[in-house]
């Protein structure tokens, strides 16, 4: 029961730190998404930051109401789970549109993203489904501590966390490449470019970590309660992470550039003056500088 206690605890946690969180991060939100013209990137910010209510609340009823039945229990579990497959996708696809920015709008860059997340997501979705067949829930002997105890077998839902993990990793390694050529070029004093690798660094090594303890969590503790742990905190991660990144690339939007930001004609190419723009809103300019002198336009990306 100690086991079952400190699951449902950590979920209270983490429900705790998203709430933070939003209260924290209200009166940006107001400024930089709410005051804005409804638009993709709006749309998008709101799922991101509110769907992880819905799945977040039908984790603590499964977890806390004692008067559920195993039919009841299962489906909480699976409504909660396909709304955290919603959220991880638009995390995901915000991400793809802040690389396919970064890359000044490259078409190539964008379909080995669109497919990589397509080849990924299917088969997890299929093995989700399955291992929901393979799941089957019986009345807990201590309904106020748990309402039902999960019987699970080899359900293979850790391949959904791979599949998060190898996605991060790919845009992780597209984003530092990316990083590393316009550091090349002078471009580490522009607080824009700072704000947005620090963001991208900081979501790859928090969810790949999350997403790495989920595999094996998974992997080795199917059977037990603890196979849970981490879905909530993961799915908080991704809320928040995401819709930080967005606030606060707006919010560096505002002045992209600083007094002393100076690049060197040496290290700046021809070829990385050019215009990309993904509109999302009148006020979602993000200018990426990736080389600039007196009379010269910077590459620009919206998100």
């Amino acid at each position: 029961m100690t086991t079952l206690a400190e699951t449902t605890t950590l979920l209270e946690q983490t429900v705790t730190v998203k709430l933070y969180d939003t209260i924290l991060c209200f009166g940006d939100e107001v400024k930089y998404i709410w005051t804005v013209r409804w638009s993709a990137g709006k749309v998008l910010y709101i799922m991101a930051r509110y769907l992880a209510f819905v799945d977040l609340t039908l984790l603590l009823l499964y977890n806390l109401d004692p008067y559920l039945g195993p039919s009841q229990c299962k489906l909480m579990y699976e409504t909660s789970a396909w709304f955290q497959v919603v959220g991880v996708l638009v995390a995901e696809i915000l991400l793809i549109i802040r690389t396919y920015a970064l890359y000044e709008r490259n078409r190539y860059i964008l379909a080995y993203l669109v497919c990589l997340e397509l080849g990924l997501t299917i088969p997890s979705i299929i093995f989700i489904e399955e291992s929901f067949s393979l799941i089957s829930y019986t009345q807990s002997p201590a309904p106020t501590i748990l309402p039902c105890l999960p019987m699970t077998g080899d359900t293979r839902t850790w391949f959904a966390f791979m599949c998060i993990c190898i996605f991060d990793f790919n845009v992780t390694v597209l984003t530092v490449y990316k990083g590393f050529h316009q550091w090349k070029n002078g471009m580490s004093k522009v607080p824009l470019v700072r704000t947005i690798y620090r963001d991208g660094g900081l979501y790859f090594i928090c969810l790949f970590v999350v997403s790495l303890a989920n595999v094996l969590l998974l992997k080795n503790e199917a059977d037990s309660p603890y196979y849970i742990l981490l879905f909530g905190l993961q799915r908080v991660l991704h809320a928040v992470l995401t819709s930080r990144l967005i606030i606060n690339v707006r919010k560096a939007s505002e002045n992209p550039w600083c007094n002393d930001t100076s690049i060197s004609i040496e290290n700046t190419k021809s070829k990385d003056v050019r215009k990309s723009t993904l509109r999302f809103s009148d006020r979602d300019q993000m200018e990426l500088q990736q080389a600039t002198w007196a009379s010269q336009q910077v590459s620009v990306g919206e998100i």
